[in-house]
C-alpha cells in the first residue's frame, strides 16, 4: 500500500506527515492529499490463478472508514474497478487541525473480491499535541551579510518568507539551499525542497572555536524521514565574523555521523543552491577550480550587480553543476555530484550544486566537511573572499574535528513507522549511563529487550525485527518502545504492519 505515515504524531505544523511509499514522492503536510495506490499485483497477488480474471475484468473494491466524528479522513473515491495489470490512485486526506488534543485511531478498510484477502485494513493513527512545534532558525547578521539557517538543514529559505536568504550588502541572492548526501543514485538524502532531514534539536548559539568568529549556531538532525535513509546524523554548525577580511561569508560546517548498522562507502556530500540574483531568468554561472568556487551572477547586473557563490573548504571537489532543469530526480542529482557539467552559456533561472568526496564512513564513525556561502561586489572580490574563507578554515585544529556529544537525553521516533519487517530506534546519551531499551505490547507485557547495560555517550541506533525475545514473529499491532536510564525515561509507539 502507498499510504505511509512517517510517524504517529500528526501535528498542525510545517513538517511533513505523509510519504508515498510506492513512488517515493515528497511528503505532504497535514490536510494535504496523498495517493493511496491499489496495486493489482499486490492486493490481487494470485490474480492469474482465479477464473474470474480469465475475462480480463480485474477486481472491484470499496472503502469504509472508521474515524469517528468529527471526520478527519477523506477518501476521494469510495468504490471502483481495478483492471488486470493496472492501478487505481485514491486520494486520502488526513486533517487533524480542527481536533482537540488527544489520540485518534482509524482504519481505511479495503473490501475487494480477492478470495484470500477480501478485507484489507490500513491503520491510520494520529495524535494532536498541546501546541505546534515550530521550525526553529537563527540569523547570521554582521552588517555585510544576513543569512538564515534552520534546524532541518534548510539554508536561506527566502521564498516563503521564513528566512532572509543570503543577503549581501542588503541584496538577497539565495532562494534556498540544502545539504545532499549520496552513495549511489538510489541512495540519496537531501536536495532542494525535499525536506529529508528531521530535527533532533533547535538551532542554538555556541562558542565558536574559530578565532574571531563571533556568531555561531549549532543544530542536529537525521535522515529518518528520507525515502531511503542512510542512517546518518548531522551536526550542523555555522560560523560568521564581523571584521574584515572575513565578514563577507558564512562557513557551513557539517559533522556527518554514521549511526546506522552498515558501513557507508563512496559517499558524496554537497550543497544544492537555488540562486535568484536580481532578475532570476538573467542569471549565469561559473566555476573556479583553483578556489573550488561555484558562483552565480545576473548578466549585466541591472537589478543586482553582486556575485554569490559557494566554496568547498575541506576536500577535493567530486562534482559541480549549474543546472537549468531543476535537479528533479535522483539520477540527475547523482550525475551532478560525480561529474563536472558544462557551464550553460544561456541566461536562465540557475541552480548550482558543489560536491566533495567520495568518503567511506564506517558504522559509528564520522567525517567533517565544510563549505563557505559568500558574496562579492564583483568576481575578483568574490574570489578574494573565497581565499579568506580557505585561510580561516585552515586554522581549524584536529581537536576541533571531534564529534560533538548530544546535549541531552532523547528517544526518537522509530523509522520507518509503520514498519515491516524491521525498524530503527535512535536514542541519545549526553554522558555514559546504564540503559534499558524494551519493547512492550499494547497490554504492557515485555516482548523483547534490545539494550540492557552500560553504554558510552553519543548517538545510538538499534534495530528491532518485529520478533519477541525468543525469535518468534509477533502479530501486526501497536508496540511500545521504552528507554530507561537513571536520569531519563521515555516511550514511543511503533506500528508493526504485516
Amino acid at each position: 500500500m502507498g499510504l505511509w505515515p512517517y510517524c504517529l504524531n500528526l501535528e498542525p505544523w510545517d513538517y511533513q506527515v505523509w510519504r508515498d511509499a510506492v513512488d517515493g514522492y515528497p511528503p505532504g503536510m497535514v490536510g494535504q492529499p496523498i495517493s493511496l495506490h491499489l496495486i493489482s499485483d499486490d492486493i490481487y497477488f494470485d490474480l492469474l490463478f482465479h477464473s474470474w480474471t480469465s475475462m480480463g475484468n480485474g477486481g472491484g473494491f470499496s472503502y469504509t472508514r472508521t474515524d469517528a466524528d468529527p471526520r478527519w479522513l477523506d477518501v476521494s473515491q469510495e468504490s471502483g474497478i481495478v483492471s488486470v495489470g493496472s492501478t487505481v490512485n485514491i486520494v486520502v486526506v488526513a486533517d487533524l487541525s480542527a481536533l482537540e488534543v488527544g489520540e485518534y485511531l482509524a482504519q481505511i478498510v479495503i473490501s475487494s473480491n480477492d478470495p484470500d484477502e477480501p478485507d484489507l485494513a490500513v491503520p491510520v493513527n494520529g495524535t494532536v499535541t498541546t501546541g505546534p512545534i515550530p521550525l526553529t532558525s537563527a540569523e547570521h547578521d554582521n552588517n555585510n551579510i544576513v543569512f538564515t539557517v534552520f534546524d532541518n538543514g534548510v539554508l536561506g529559505a527566502s521564498h516563503r518568507q521564513e528566512g532572509s536568504g543570503f543577503q549581501f550588502y542588503g541584496q538577497n541572492g539565495l532562494c534556498e539551499g540544502d545539504l545532499v548526501i549520496a552513495t549511489v543514485d538510489s541512495q540519496i538524502v537531501g536536495g532542494l525542497y525535499r525536506r529529508d532531514f528531521y530535527p533532533m534539536s533547535t538551532v542554538e548559539p555556541f562558542e565558536c572555536s574559530l578565532a574571531g568568529f563571533d556568531q555561531a549556531f549549532v543544530t542536529i538532525y537525521n535522515d529518518c524521514i528520507a525515502p531511503h535513509p542512510l542512517g546518518i546524523t548531522v551536526v550542523q554548525r555555522s560560523h560568521s565574523k564581523s571584521t574584515s577580511p572575513d565578514d563577507d561569508y558564512v562557513i557551513m560546517d557539517y559533522l556527518i555521523i554514521n549511526g546506522g548498522t552498515e558501513n557507508i562507502t563512496d559517499a558524496h556530500i554537497g550543497l544544492a543552491l537555488d540562486w535568484d540574483v536580481g532578475q532570476p531568468s538573467d542569471n549565469l554561472g561559473g566555476y573556479d577550480a583553483g578556489l573550488r568556487l561555484s558562483y552565480i551572477y545576473e548578466e549585466g547586473g541591472f537589478f543586482n550587480s553582486n556575485y554569490y557563490g559557494c566554496a568547498a573548504l575541506t576536500a577535493e571537489v567530486s562534482g559541480h553543476t549549474v543546472s537549468l532543469s531543476g535537479m528533479r530526480d535522483n539520477s540527475e542529482y547523482y550525475e551532478g555530484m560525480t561529474n563536472f557539467a558544462d557551464i550553460p552559456d544561456t541566461t536562465q533561472d540557475c541552480k548550482s550544486m558543489l560536491t566533495v568526496g567520495p568518503y567511506d564512513i564506517p558504522v559509528g564513525d564520522s567525517i567533517r566537511v565544510a563549505f563557505a556561502i559568500l558574496g562579492g561586489v564583483d568576481l575578483d572580490d568574490l574570489a578574494y573572499n573565497a581565499m579568506a574563507a580557505h585561510n580561516a578554515w585552515a586554522t581549524v585544529s584536529v581537536e576541533d574535528h571531534r564529534p560533538s556529544l548530544p546535549s541531552q537525553f532523547a528517544l526518537h521516533q522509530n523509522y520507518p513507522n509503520p514498519f515491516n519487517p524491521t525498524s530503527t530506534i535512535q536514542y541519545d546519551l549526553p554522558f555514559a549511563s546504564d540503559v534499558i531499551l524494551c519493547i512492550y505490547d499494547i497490554l504492557g507485557r515485555e516482548v523483547d529487550r534490545l539494550e540492557d547495560g552500560y553504554r558510552e555517550p553519543g548517538y545510538h541506533r538499534v534495530r528491532w525485527n518485529g520478533k519477541d525475545g525468543s525469535g518468534r514473529d509477533l502479530p501486526s499491532g501497536i508496540y511500545i518502545a521504552r528507554l530507561i536510564t537513571p536520569e531519563y525515561t521515555k516511550s514511543i509507539k511503533m506500528v508493526l504492519l504485516k
